[in-house]
C-alpha cells in the first residue's frame, strides 16, 4: 500500500504543465532616469525667494510627469504578463 501511494505521486506531478515565468524589464528611456535639478538664485530678497519657489513649483511639475510616465511603462509590462 505504501509503494501505491508513491506512484501515484509520481504519476499526478508528471501530468502536469510545465509553466515558465518569464521577466521582461520594461525600457525606461534615459531622460526619463535623470534627477529634476532646481537651481535658486543666492540672497535674501523677497524677488529672490519668489523666483526659487516658481523654479521649485516647476521642477516639482517636472518630477511628476516623469512619474507619471514611468508609472505608465510599468503598468503597460504588468499588463502583458
Amino acid at each position: 500500500m505504501r509503494h501505491y501511494l508513491t506512484i501515484c505521486a509520481i504519476f499526478l506531478t508528471a501530468c502536469g504543465e510545465e509553466r515558465r515565468t518569464v521577466y521582461t524589464v520594461p525600457q525606461v528611456s534615459a531622460d526619463l532616469r535623470q534627477a529634476v535639478i532646481v537651481r535658486c538664485p543666492s540672497g535674501d530678497t523677497l524677488a529672490r525667494a519668489g523666483v526659487c519657489m516658481i523654479r521649485l513649483n516647476a521642477g516639482l511639475r517636472a518630477a511628476n510627469e516623469k512619474i507619471g510616465a514611468i508609472d505608465e511603462i510599468l503598468t503597460k509590462a504588468e499588463a502583458t504578463q
